[in-house]
């Protein structure tokens, strides 16, 4: 088990300047690292975890193409790496944290799933680069704003495509729980039988980052709770790995979750500013 102040001292020079040209990783301060030891005391990281996800995730890998093979792995990865990784979001929003994930215990999914089909290396962001492009961060941080509570029940909806991860978690409304929820619902569930379309889904985003300059997300949904810290026992629980290769998806952190008449709302203003075929 690893405490998570002291995760730099397990990367090798040689790693950092495999992947960063002789550059050096991205971290915070010691001093800051260390306050987290004292702060969430029962966080850990637990490596053997981590190396049985990637290779569970490397065998879902078939003969499907590129694309959906690697929504298929990034869909399987996200929640069960959050419900593995017990962290804060202070550490989460750490870049020399994920690069250190990604270099020593994800580089083979990092390199299977972003390395260009023309054999050229992958892009040395995918290992060093901001939360939402590190290839393990991205995971990390999209479970975590879309879950709803202790459901995970939405993370394979937004990362069904690149283009819905993309706007359900990189744009403004992307740091509010209840619209990122309300957007990955909209676009994934646009009828019955069909997602909404990549290009109506972009200017949909546009309209609704256009409109937040004058509306407010908690004016129509309300005051809620989604984003509190999860319990001190999310942080002691260590997940068994048969519970994170199960089928079914794992459960998240006991927090509240945004109660369904306020997704609704959300979904219904943001229905009315797709625009027609």
């Amino acid at each position: 088990m690893i405490p998570p102040h002291r995760y730099t001292d397990a990367v090798s020079t040689h790693l950092a300047e495999g992947f960063l040209q002789g550059g050096s990783l991205p971290t915070v301060a010691r001093e800051a690292r260390a306050d987290l030891a004292t702060e969430f005391p029962a966080v850990s990281i637990d490596p053997a975890v981590l190396g049985a996800l990637q290779h569970h995730v490397m065998g879902l890998a078939s003969d499907a193409r590129p694309d959906e093979r690697n929504a298929a792995m990034d869909q399987w990865l996200a929640p069960r790496l959050h419900a593995a990784l017990r962290i804060p979001r202070r550490l989460a929003a750490d870049r020399g944290f994920w690069a250190w994930l990604a270099i020593d215990h994800f580089a083979g999914f990092v390199h299977l799933r972003w390395r260009p089909s023309d054999g050229t290396p992958t892009s040395a962001w995918r290992f060093t680069g901001e939360v939402l492009r590190n290839g393990v961060a991205r995971l990390w941080w999209g479970a975590e704003m879309v879950r709803n509570g202790n459901s995970y029940e939405y993370v394979p909806l937004v990362f069904r495509r690149v283009r819905t991860a993309q706007f359900a978690l990189e744009l403004r409304y992307s740091h509010h729980r209840p619209a990122a929820i309300a957007f990955t619902r909209l676009v994934e569930r646009w009828t019955e039988s069909e997602a909404l379309e990549d290009e109506r889904m972009k200017a949909t985003s546009k309209r609704i980052n256009a409109q937040l300059t004058t509306r407010s997300l908690e004016a129509i949904v309300g005051f809620h709770d989604a984003d509190e810290d999860p319990p001190d026992d999310w942080y002691r629980g260590r997940p068994t790995l048969a519970s994170l290769t199960t089928d079914g998806l794992p459960d998240g952190p006991e927090t509240a979750a945004v109660p369904d008449e306020a997704l609704e709302r959300l979904e219904a203003w943001f229905r009315s500013l797709v625009p027609s075929k």
